[in-house]
């Protein structure tokens, strides 16, 4: 019994270690879950192509409605990579910095630009090792808003299309591309 709940406590404490690595080592391209939000990607569907390391941006965007201007408000963004925002047309100034852990939420009190009426939040994620990822909160009293699929992404200027939560699997064609091309029989 002593061996076997030894096995277990080791299995266990390396599956914790493995995990926290992920959620915190900025170089393995893991997105740690967070709450209030979801991670966003443009929804593309898989493809069996290998695909050269060049930088892509994609901008997300979301509008929402305030009766009054909030005396407080906190914007939390993380981005998988590289990422600006802003609200209302004005750049955010706390953003993530490119030599920052980008898994960490960063936090700008952003109040005073927001006002009566419609606003808007448009964040550009720049990423060259993948497909670029945003995770978003605005913590305010009268609204509570995080990313999720009701938010618009255009990459690299294209129409404008629904987010996909980075969660969801994606989708498969039967091109032959990856779908039905080759099976073992076949061989």
């Amino acid at each position: 019994r002593a061996i076997v709940a030894a096995f277990i406590l080791a299995f266990l404490t390396a599956a914790g270690g493995l995990w926290w690595m992920c959620a915190r080592n900025e170089g393995i391209p893991f997105l740690p879950e967070h709450a209030g939000g979801q991670w966003i990607v443009f929804p593309s569907q898989a493809d069996s192509k290998p695909h050269v390391a060049v930088s892509v941006t994609a901008a997300f965007r979301h509008s929402f409605t305030l009766s009054t201007q909030p005396a407080k408000a906190t914007l939390m963004v993380c981005a998988f990579k590289e990422v600006t925002v802003a609200i209302n047309g004005r750049k955010v100034s706390n953003t993530p910095a490119t030599r920052r852990n980008w898994k960490l939420p960063s936090c700008a009190e952003v109040a005073g630009l927001l006002q009566p009426g419609t606003n808007s939040i448009t964040a550009w994620v720049t990423n060259a090792i993948g497909p670029p990822a945003l995770w978003l909160v605005l913590k305010s009293p009268p609204i509570p808003l995080g990313t999720g699929e009701s938010w618009q992404v255009s990459l690299n200027g294209t129409d404008w299309r629904s987010a996909r939560c980075a969660r969801q699997p994606l989708e498969f064609q039967a091109d032959g591309s990856l779908y039905g091309s080759l099976r073992m029989m076949d061989l």
